[in-house]
């Protein structure tokens, strides 16, 4: 059986999508709908076989491209987006077992907040193919040979009268107020790994640092010299002498630690290309 996965700026999740698919067969796939060296480096190191699909990415669209790479008698396509848990794989695998010469779970774009997670099953003819995005199917040869044949305007329910088909519409889980919270805390993540990825943390950060600490410096000494503040100008010299002294502490501080952890990301990175190279 071929496991195919489809993907566009997926380079975060292949690895352990192949991986975990290598358990099931020996054949898998990865279609790229957008071109991405490292989505494609990851795959291949990790024993999948990369090819790259232009144009429209409806259901018999993609089949054309698939017809004449996956040989096998059935196969499992997935669509692999942020809606599609790799724990489905195993349930997926067990029922392309007993599944039809087509099964196609598609979904619909809906800003419905009262929709709960599931599926059910619908009419072959409910939607035509370019007003669902199919999450994932399960197809004979002759099934996907016939997909191919059809028209992005068409539905599942024009395919051949000999051919077992079955349409479920999945309802993808709403995000919880966790996930959403990780979704903010990925900016900061993001802004992190920008200063991370800063060649010269010291210079960016340790130069101005130092140099607003020997300017607090300079205007806390210039306050003891005359014996302390004693009116209302000599008082917002202090706070201001506190407060660029601690911004200069803080920036030396910062820049230290970037320092340190940029040294270690690139030991981690150079370990796992050495990982992918064995």
């Amino acid at each position: 059986m071929d496991i195919c996965y489809i993907v566009r700026n997926q380079a975060l999740r292949i690895g352990s999508a192949v991986t975990r698919a290598l358990e099931f067969t020996d054949s898998v796939f990865v279609i790229q709908l957008e071109e991405d060296e490292q989505e494609r480096y990851i795959a291949e190191k990790l024993g999948a076989v990369v090819y790259n699909h232009e144009g429209w990415t409806t259901a018999p669209d993609i089949a054309k491209t698939l017809q004449d790479i996956l040989l096998d008698a059935q196969s499992i396509i997935i669509s692999l987006d942020n809606d599609w848990r790799l724990s489905e794989l195993p349930a997926l695998y067990t029922s392309a077992r007993t599944a039809p010469d087509v099964l196609l779970a598609v979904k619909r774009q809906t800003d419905s907040q009262d929709e709960k997670s599931g599926s059910k099953i619908l009419e072959a003819d409910a939607y035509a193919y370019s007003e669902v995005t199919i999450q994932h199917s399960i197809c004979s040869k002759e099934g996907l040979a016939q997909i191919a044949l059809q028209d992005r305007n068409n539905t599942p329910g024009d395919l051949t009268r000999d051919l077992r088909v079955l349409v479920v519409e999945v309802t993808p889980k709403r995000q919880t107020t966790s996930q959403q919270s990780l979704t903010t805390i990925s900016g900061f993540s993001r802004l992190l790994y920008w200063m991370l990825e800063s060649r010269h943390p010291l210079i960016l950060f340790g130069i101005p640092g130092a140099l607003f600490f020997w300017v607090g410096f300079q205007m806390a000494d210039s306050l003891v010299d005359i014996g302390g503040p004693h009116d209302t100008v000599g008082v917002g010299v202090a706070l201001a002498a506190f407060v660029t002294t601690f911004i200069g502490v803080f920036a030396i501080t910062a820049s230290m630690i970037l320092f340190v952890l940029s040294k270690q990301v690139e030991r981690i990175q150079a370990e796992f290309t050495v990982t992918l190279e064995s």
